[in-house]
């Protein structure tokens, strides 16, 4: 499965399997900072990984903790 995310330029495809190996280095989640391993969206054209977790969080939510409007999940550059 290949999704486009606004968080990334380019398409990403989704890994089913685990991305790496006790040789091959770690890669990090873009979103979360925390190692991959499985279910994660990868780009083929540069070093970007996006846990599925984290390629399915809302855009918006309301929080009842900050109700005069909703939070906004952006992208730092």
């Amino acid at each position: 499965m290949e999704i486009n995310h606004f968080s990334h330029h380019h398409r990403l495809v989704l890994l089913d399997q685990e991305t790496g190996t006790d040789q091959s280095p770690k890669h990090y989640c873009s979103g979360c900072d925390e190692a991959v391993e499985v279910a994660t969206y990868s780009c083929g054209e540069c070093p970007f990984f996006l846990h599925k977790k984290c390629a399915e969080l809302p855009g918006e939510i309301n929080h009842p903790l900050h109700h005069k409007h909703p939070l906004v999940l952006s992208v730092l550059p």
